[in-house]
């Protein structure tokens, strides 16, 4: 290891329906290629909470503090996705505490210290005209796909997970789309320009029945102001580049490179309005006058306000072998002002048309 490298460890909490087995404490993993190790151990809570807590304290090796939380993350998601293929079960990351710099023989150590910060929620919205909404919504007849992009949109909500978000909300879009597709035939298409094909043999243009992404591109022109082609045309490149294993990053990448004006975390947010505002027009509204009255989200991502402080503390134990538990915790108060005149953020209503009745 280089010298100029230093050791640090992240001390991370994850909830899981596993625990230790009765012989250990805690167990290690170390990287065959001597990268990084983990010790994974209970986080003790109160008898009556019904949940599984762990510890895993990664630790590794590198120059610049900014760079830490980074690799950590990168390094324990690498740790947990093997983790969850070889038990079958979930391990999911609740919080990151602190990052320790742990090299050994040294009597003043940095840190990162990691606080959640207060939010608005829980938010004071669930009223009786929302259970009306409710009421009202049972009375609208619904198919098999709507009832099916219900629950899609419902494990979308809950996602953590970005590209699995992006995923859930695509099957909400392609359910309604398949189902809702023009009965009519559409030419074949060239596979390099997208025009269309025509046989000189037969002197003229092959068609077929809608394909499940050209239903997609019906439905996105039908709901999408702007240039629904364009929008359609990156959201399936996101989603086809996510099925050939590529991150975000990358996908970000090209996105930028070809000048488009969405990230892809602003693609889920349009593609998850796109899908609500899917799921309100395959509802069969009876006639007359409806007056629902539906909350709308400014995000549909996970969000998480947190303050970050970086900190130099006094060595506590054995030098040698520096304890992350044994380092001093700061006492950290966090207060948020906002200012009168701050701007709050509106719902994605476009570029969406909403064609229900309501």
């Amino acid at each position: 290891m280089s010298d100029d490298k230093r050791k640090w460890t992240a001390q991370f909490h994850v909830s899981t329906d596993i625990i230790l087995d009765a012989d250990h404490e805690e167990v290690t993993f170390d990287h065959p290629d001597g990268i990084f190790s983990a010790v994974i151990k209970h986080y003790k809570l109160p008898p009556e909470v019904d949940q599984a807590l762990l510890i895993v304290n990664v630790s590794f090796y590198e120059e610049d503090i900014d760079q830490t939380e980074i690799l950590a993350r990168q390094y324990l998601d690498e740790l947990l996705h093997r983790l969850d293929f070889a038990c079958s079960q979930r391990f999911r990351v609740e919080w990151l505490s602190r990052i320790v710099d742990t090299s050994p023989n040294i009597e003043q150590r940095d840190q990162l210290y990691f606080h959640p910060a207060p939010d608005d929620g829980p938010f004071p919205h669930l009223s009786q005209d929302i259970l009306d909404t409710v009421s009202t919504l049972c009375t609208w007849k619904s198919s098999k796909a709507t009832n099916a992009a219900l629950e899609w949109f419902s494990a979308a909500l809950g996602s953590k997970v970005l590209e699995v978000k992006f995923q859930q909300f695509w099957f909400v879009i392609e359910i309604l789309a398949v189902a809702q597709k023009d009965p009519g035939k559409v030419p074949d298409k060239c596979s390099k320009c997208q025009g269309d094909l025509f046989c000189p043999s037969c002197n003229e243009t092959p068609t077929h029945k809608p394909y499940p992404k050209q239903a997609i591109l019906q439905l996105i022109k039908k709901t999408v102001n702007g240039s629904p082609d364009e929008f359609f045309a990156k959201v399936d490149f996101a989603r086809n580049a996510l099925m050939h294993g590529r991150t975000k990053e990358y996908i970000n990448q090209k996105l930028e490179e070809e000048g488009f004006p969405l990230d892809f975390s602003t693609m889920i947010n349009h593609l998850g309005h796109l899908a609500w505002v899917s799921i309100l027009n395959s509802f069969e509204i009876p006639e007359g006058k409806h007056s629902p009255a539906f909350i709308q989200a400014n995000t549909f991502l996970p969000m998480m306000m947190r303050a970050a402080v970086r900190v130099t503390t006094g060595h506590v134990g054995n030098q040698d072998d520096p304890d992350i538990d044994l380092q001093p915790v700061p006492d950290i108060t966090i207060t948020i002002q906002e200012s009168n005149e701050a701007e709050h953020a509106e719902p994605p209503t476009e570029p969406f048309q909403e064609e229900a009745d309501q």
